[in-house]
This record gives C-alpha cells, structure tokens and sequence, in this order.
C-alpha cells in the first residue's frame, strides 16, 4: 500500500505539480491559523497533567479524559486518552470505548465552521450536541457490549499501578510538555497537508458532480470541504446528508492522525474506523431529526 501512495505522489507531482504546491500550501495555512491556536493549549496542558500525575485520583480517573477530550477536538482527545493509559488511570479496554466521545471536531469547529456550512442559523451548538451526544451513544453500545468482559478484566486487575509522583522542576516539566506537543502539531501538519492536497485533485475532477466533488473532499480533511459545502446550491437537508456523515467520521486526515498516536499503545485503529462509522449515521440522523422538528 505504502507504494501505491509514493507512485501517486510521484504522479500527480510530475503532471500536476501546481495543485501540490497549491495543496501543501493551503494545508499549512490550515494548519497554523486553526489548528496550532485550536490544539496546541490543550496538547500542552494534557503533558504537564500527565507529568504530575493531577488526573490521578481513582474516583475522578474518567472524568478528565472525558471533560478535556470533548473539548479539544481531534487528535487532542486521542492523545489524552493514550497519555492516560500511560500514566496508568485508564486500561486499554476504556481507552477503546472513550474513543468516539472523546475523540471528535472541537466545540468551536462545529458552532463556527459546521453549523454555518450546514444552514443552521440558531442554535448552533445544537450541532455540537449532536456530535457528543452520537459519540455517547457509540461509546455507551460498546461497554454494555463488553461489559461482562470488562468486569471480568477488572476483577483480575489488569489496571496498571498509576507512575509515581516524579520528582522535577516545573521548568524541567514545562520544557518536555512544549517538545511533545511541538512534535504532535508537527505530525498533524504533515497529515493535514496531504490529504488536503488528495482533496484538492478530488475537487477538481470535472468529470464528477460537484456535490460529489465536495463531498469527496471533506472525507479526505473536513475543513476545506465544510468551506466548500457552504458555497454549494443545494437543499439544507442534502447539505446535512453530505456534511454529517464526512465530519462524524471525522475525515480520512484525522482518522490517519488517530492511528498514528494510538498505535504505540496497542489500541485497534480498525475498530475505531468501524465505530466512527456507526457516530457518522447516528450523528446525521439526529441532525436530520432536528431538521424535520424545525430546530435547526
């Protein structure tokens, strides 16, 4: 597969080399005007929790991947959740089923960018709502689904002891939290730049519709598509088809920097598509319910 993907780069640079340039420099833009200012604080503040074990206590261990997960958006959630099970507060069954909740478009991506492109003039965070409440659902069928399991792991505990309290400087501490999350960032550009680049031929593939067209692209990285299905002619109910269903799954882009952080800590990226699928249905179903009262 992997040379597939070096032929079709080499491809497309050789007949087609100003929408590369064009792409990367697009995707860059994107990167550093939304993305570095959207995730970065919460990248940074999620390695100095981690480092000084505050999300240690037992009794409170899943509300600070949940709270800070649905709040920073994607990849920042996965990367809580990994650093959780790292430290020790959360076993990698939890870590599997807190995915799709905690791992979606951040609040302000869907009250700014989603609810807008979709028509939706009042109530926007309704659409936030919407987002959260699917990954709930997704997340919720997969515990009852295991829950025999899980309890039967838990009984044996296979929970890792929480690391110890370290014993370091919070400039020390400080400067390690800013290298991580330089790191991170740095490997979202290079997703978010390749596949806005794929969007940008898909887009232009006169031959389709132009539905279609957008479509494709914001399975490739939602952003741009969501820009682009604002512009598009078509009914709000269509628009809502077209774009709940790309950005529930959260675009191939995200889903790629999902894998990337949560394959050092043997959590099943398959399964994660599989789930993200099913948060894609139920979340355009609930914004088509919403429609059809005339909430939004």
């Amino acid at each position: 597969m992997k040379y597939v993907i070096f032929a079709l780069f080499l491809f497309l640079y050789i007949f087609d080399s100003k929408t590369i340039l064009s792409g990367v420099s697009n995707g860059l833009i994107l990167w550093y005007k939304t993305l570095v200012p959207a995730l970065a604080p919460f990248l940074l503040y999620s390695s100095l929790l981690k480092t000084y074990q505050i999300a240690g206590n037992s009794r409170h261990r899943l509300f600070y991947p949940v709270f800070l997960g649905i709040f920073s958006g994607f990849p920042a959630g996965a990367r809580i959740i990994c650093d959780c099970i790292e430290q020790g507060n959360l076993s990698k069954e939890e870590g599997q089923w807190l995915l799709p909740l905690c791992n979606n478009p951040s609040m302000g991506y869907c009250i700014c960018l989603l609810a807008p492109a979709l028509g939706v003039r009042h109530f926007s965070i309704l659409v936030w709502l919407c987002m959260i409440g699917s990954g709930l659902v997704v997340s919720l069928l997969l515990f009852f689904y295991h829950k025999k399991r899980f309890k039967s792991d838990a009984s044996k505990k296979t929970h890792p002891s929480p690391l110890p309290f370290p014993n370091r400087s919070f400039t020390s501490a400080f400067d390690d939290a800013v290298i991580q999350t330089a790191k991170t960032l740095l490997l979202i550009a290079g997703y978010v730049t390749c596949f806005t680049t794929f969007g940008m031929f898909l887009a232009r593939l006169s031959v389709l519709p132009v539905w279609l067209r957008i479509f494709l692209q914001s399975i490739m990285e939602i952003t741009t598509g969501t820009l682009n299905l604002k512009l598009l002619p078509i009914s709000k109910v269509k628009k809502t088809i077209l774009g709940g269903f790309a950005n529930g799954l959260g675009g191939l882009s995200s889903l790629a920097q999902t894998a990337s952080i949560i394959s050092h800590y043997e959590l099943s990226w398959s399964y994660y598509f599989l789930l993200k699928l099913l948060q894609s249905v139920l979340f355009t179903f609930l914004l088509l319910l919403l429609i059809r009262i005339k909430i939004l």
